[in-house]
């Protein structure tokens, strides 16, 4: 978020109200590195503005640094945002006005695709290994039948959304999966994003 490394990672998870509760709330965490401490800290904790959660995203400020946007919808579908950055040092829920702008910059995500593979016999296979997407398009994938459970490795700069990766950028991505039996004889999936 200060445009120097390490970097921070934003997430959303199913928190109980009060340890033992039945009921819960959505909650956007960033989690820091503290050189100082030399572990993670949490660094933000908040419910987010509505009941229904979007993927957490990030909104380049300038200079490198970034704010990260957690993102909910209402019951009556509008959607609202918590824009949270680095301000004067200190971690802020930024302003209306500044967080209305950088959302303004965020383009609408579209649709996420799936793309099915199998695996038989020791070998993955799939209809093709290169997929074409538009940036912060969700990618899913879908093991399409039984065989042992993948290992899944994903290009460092993806973003892990909704149970699927995201690219903010466009380029080419890849996405390596191994089995556990052979994890020297995996494939790579290619997701070229577009300009």
């Amino acid at each position: 978020m200060n445009g120097t490394p390490p970097l921070e990672t934003a997430v959303v998870a199913v928190v109980p109200r009060y340890p033992g509760a039945a009921d819960s709330a959505y909650v956007g965490f960033i989690v820091a590195y503290d050189a100082w401490r030399r572990r993670p800290e949490r660094i933000y904790a908040q419910p987010l503005p509505g009941p229904i959660p979007l993927s957490p995203d990030a909104a380049l400020l300038g200079s490198g640094r970034e704010a990260a946007v957690f993102s909910a919808l209402r019951d009556d579908g509008t959607r609202v945002a918590h824009v949270v950055g680095i301000v004067n040092g200190r971690i802020r829920v930024l302003e209306d006005e500044t967080a209305a702008g950088l959302l303004a910059t965020l383009p609408p995500a579209a649709p996420g695709i799936t793309w099915q593979y199998r695996t038989h016999a020791g070998a993955i296979s799939a209809r093709t290994f290169l997929v074409q997407v538009k940036p912060r398009q969700p990618v899913r994938l879908a093991l399409s039948s039984g065989g042992p459970t993948p290992i899944i490795i994903p290009d460092a700069r993806l973003d892990i959304v909704e149970q699927g990766y995201r690219a903010r950028q466009p380029g080419t991505y890849t996405i390596r999966i191994l089995l556990p039996s052979a994890p020297d004889q995996g494939v790579t999936l290619t997701l070229d994003v577009e300009r």
